[in-house]
């Protein structure tokens, strides 16, 4: 297995286990601060959990790290304008 794969499938397992650690504690009913200290989980750790498992289910199961900006091109010239 080339370097490669192993990061993705180990981006995977860790995005799976966020994903039922956040499940667990939305499902829980309890505070999130209150969850996260009876299972030993600092709320900055869970929070950044969270925030992962939302990039990746807003791009559709492609994995990002965060979001990104692309530079978009204005078909339209500068000299296409009438002042």
């Amino acid at each position: 297995m080339d370097e490669i794969t192993i990061q993705g499938t180990r981006k995977q397992t860790n995005l799976q286990v966020w994903s039922q650690r956040v499940a667990e504690c939305q499902e829980s009913g309890i505070p999130v601060a209150q969850w996260c200290e009876s299972n030993g989980i600092s709320r900055k750790t869970y929070y950044r959990w969270q925030k992962k498992v939302k990039v990746f289910d807003a791009m559709v199961g492609e994995w990002r790290e965060e979001p990104r900006f692309v530079e978009l091109k204005c078909p339209m010239r500068t000299a296409d304008f009438i002042l």
